[in-house]
């Protein structure tokens, strides 16, 4: 049944790849329907998702009914986070898997290091969130002081709701946009680029964030079961598992093919002019990739070229701003992506290592050349709008 299904996808993959520069649209409907049938729908990660939580509020219920010390969240966080998320890995979630005698215990490594990375991240966001809002509400709590003649430290801590709220929702949006989208948080990008490219960006990471939001959901209800009642319990547990469920039931069949349908997604996204969502995904690709030994990586590193689609979009040429270079480079270290040497080639020289290169199926290779093909029109194309670019700023075209 598998393979059938991955023979529809890399069929449907086909045709998107014909679609692209004739009906982009028609190509982006074309890659959604591989991507679906790419992937496998596993009930019984979702079921267990649904299930532990509620078993796990029931056992709380039963057994910690009189005393709740601190154990009583440590057992019903490890019954309503980890199995499902050990289950999910089993069946094929994450990185692919080496070889089946691993898949048990690699599979509990993964769900372990799985909820690790997710308590970085959410410190991460805490820790941006709060510091943004000293940085601005102290000059606001100063201004107060001095007209006010009240202490300092005394106006920061009686700062009303309707000032501290809404802070507080800003710079927790600008934390999600900084540690989920890429979107560059800088003046000079512009406030309204930020804001409606970021909130784009959070959708198109969407199946990210809601698996955060369920298993700190989760880790929230265990630390603070002993404020809700028997009923208030059982509902929010309810509640997380099924969030819990619908961000690791999906699995993808082939993960080869679901990055190529991704990169297809990121060229479409660019002739359809959908700039908001060309980083986010690029920068997936990136890191997806980057362990790949067999030639994908090298379509993604030349649209990543710094004289190409990646730094391009990130920071337009004014004279005022950081410049492709630099922002690449400031992405780069804020996304821990290490691929900077290999930028001393020539985006067509990383394009020609991705056309000699591979070793895939039977059914990947008959697309291989297309996929590269289609790679480079896009690129050709996104460097000669940046040359018009440069013309129309009065610059001197340099050599791309």
């Amino acid at each position: 049944m598998a393979k059938h299904t991955s023979a529809d996808a890399i069929s449907l993959y086909r045709e998107a790849l014909l679609a692209e520069k004739k009906s982009p649209r028609l190509a982006l409907n074309f890659y959604r329907k591989a991507d679906r049938k790419n992937t496998r729908i596993c009930l019984d990660v979702f079921l267990v998702a649904m299930v532990t939580p509620l078993i796990g509020a029931l056992i709380i219920d039963q057994v910690f009914s009189f005393v709740r010390p601190f154990w009583e969240g440590i057992v019903f966080a490890l019954i309503s986070i980890f199995p499902a998320i050990i289950l999910a890995f089993f069946r094929g979630f994450g990185p692919e898997k080496k070889s089946a005698s691993q898949t048990f215990w690699t599979s509990i490594l993964g769900a372990v290091l799985y909820v690790y990375i997710d308590f970085m991240t959410a410190g991460l966001i805490l820790i941006s969130t709060i510091v943004g809002m000293i940085l601005l509400l102290l000059p606001v709590s100063l201004v107060i002081s001095l007209f006010t003649g009240m202490p300092f430290l005394q106006v920061a801590t009686l700062l009303p709701q309707f000032i501290t709220y809404p802070v507080f929702y800003i710079m927790l949006y600008l934390s999600l946009v900084k540690w989920f989208t890429n979107v560059p948080l800088s003046p000079l990008y512009g406030i309204r680029r930020i804001i409606i490219d970021g909130i784009a960006g959070l959708l198109t990471a969407w199946a990210d964030l809601m698996g955060l939001a369920a298993r700190f959901f989760l880790v929230w209800l265990a630390i603070a079961s002993p404020q809700f009642n028997h009923y208030e319990f059982l509902v929010n547990s309810v509640v997380a598992g099924f969030l819990l469920g619908a961000s690791l039931y999906r699995i993808k069949i082939d993960k080869v093919l679901s990055v190529l349908i991704t990169l297809g997604n990121l060229r479409v996204h660019y002739l359809l002019d959908r700039n908001w969502s060309i980083y986010h995904i690029l920068t997936t690709l990136i890191k997806d990739t980057k362990d790949d030994k067999v030639g994908i990586k090298y379509l993604v590193w030349a649209l990543a070229h710094q004289k190409v689609l990646y730094a391009w979009q990130i920071s337009p040429p004014h004279d005022k701003e950081l410049g492709c270079f630099g922002s690449l480079i400031k992405s780069a270290l804020n996304s821990g992506i290490t691929m900077l040497p290999y930028f001393k080639e020539s985006p067509d020289d990383i394009l020609n290592e991705a056309r000699n290169s591979g070793s895939y199926s039977q059914e990947l290779s008959e697309v291989w050349d297309q996929t590269v093909k289609c790679t480079h029109e896009v690129m050709k194309e996104v460097m000669g709008e940046r040359i018009k670019r440069e013309r129309q700023l009065g610059r001197v075209v340099k050599q791309l």
